[in-house]
């Protein structure tokens, strides 16, 4: 955090993706654990716990480190506190709902959400291995089908948030 914000680099971070993650926070059996354990980092355990992703980012130093450097995706773990206090610092979503809906069963609530985070807030398709394809057109049909958001919102998602995620709006 600390070099990519000296050197003014863009990090992406996958945050509060499952349930899984909360669990490995707060000392709860996980799939991360075993993951660990495959990749002989049997020891390795979060320095806090009892903290949701946004309190352990925060306690770590990393979100005043980035500020608006740092995008978090999937966040569908987060309350609307969290998601505020993430977006307080800065920090932008990658939202991937089919990603989310495909490996997780559940998606951010977009209609529920207040407008400051919904304007830092872009879409992405995380990845092949996680999604049928890597059509943001895609992504952007299902928002439409499955969530009824309203045109223009779902368009800004589209296109002016993610461009001011990868801070390249005064370009294009």
């Amino acid at each position: 955090a600390k070099f990519a914000a000296e050197e003014n680099i863009l990090v992406h971070t996958h945050l509060a993706e499952s349930q899984d993650e909360i669990n490995w926070l707060n000392n709860k059996p996980s799939g991360i654990d075993k993951i660990h354990k495959l990749v002989r980092w049997d020891n390795m355990k979060p320095y806090e716990s009892g903290l949701n992703p946004v309190e352990y980012l925060e306690k770590l130093g990393v979100l005043e480190k980035l500020k608006e450097n740092l995008t978090a995706a999937h966040c569908i773990e987060l309350d609307e506190k969290a998601l505020e206090k993430l977006v307080n610092y800065g920090t932008k979503i990658a939202h991937c709902p089919r990603s989310n809906m495909f490996l997780h069963k559940k998606t951010l609530n977009l209609n529920n959400l207040p407008q400051n985070i919904l304007q830092n807030t872009g879409l992405g398709t995380d990845s092949r291995f996680s999604n049928y394809d890597l059509s943001i057109l895609n992504e952007t049909g299902y928002i439409k089908d499955y969530t009824g958001l309203e045109f223009q919102k779902l368009l800004d998602m589209l296109t002016i948030n993610s461009a001011r995620i990868l801070k390249i709006d005064d370009k294009i």
